[in-house]
């Protein structure tokens, strides 16, 4: 059986077909992949370097960016928190971005602190960080 660490935590080849399934509802085939999904699966798997690993995760590719591009590239980060349940809304301004550092498309953004539901914020939050393998922190820009 074959082993990867994908995000700090070691999944199997099953394991992953399995959550592939899950989210996309279709088969995924590491050993002929045609879809770009599942080509990018495939690299997850098989070519894992550090640098890819690395700039996978938001916070150190800003600080890649930063050494390569400069300070002033990158979006200021006024919070960072490891739980939905943490965010302290009356610290934030009243126009902010929520992101996820595991993965791509979960963004809340706020345009009216007065107007946000944070009931719904943290339901989405916790939903977008459901997968077994992608546990993550959140990040406020």
């Amino acid at each position: 059986m074959v082993i990867n660490k994908i995000n700090n935590y070691n999944i199997s080849c099953e394991q992953l077909k399995t959550a592939y399934k899950k989210l996309t509802l279709k088969d995924l085939n590491l050993d002929n992949p045609k879809r770009f999904t599942e080509k990018i699966q495939w690299l997850k798997f098989y070519d894992c370097t550090v640098q890819k690993t690395s700039c996978a995760n938001k916070i150190n590719l800003r600080n890649f960016c930063k050494q390569r591009l400069g300070k002033n590239f990158c979006p200021n980060i006024l919070r960072i928190y490891d739980s939905a349940d943490d965010i302290r809304y009356d610290e934030l301004p009243d126009r902010f971005v929520l992101k996820c550092n595991h993965d791509s498309g979960s963004v809340i953004i706020c345009k009216d602190k007065s107007k946000l539901d944070k009931n719904i914020v943290i339901k989405k939050l916790n939903n977008f960080n459901i997968s077994f393998w992608n546990k993550g922190n959140f990040t406020i820009f």
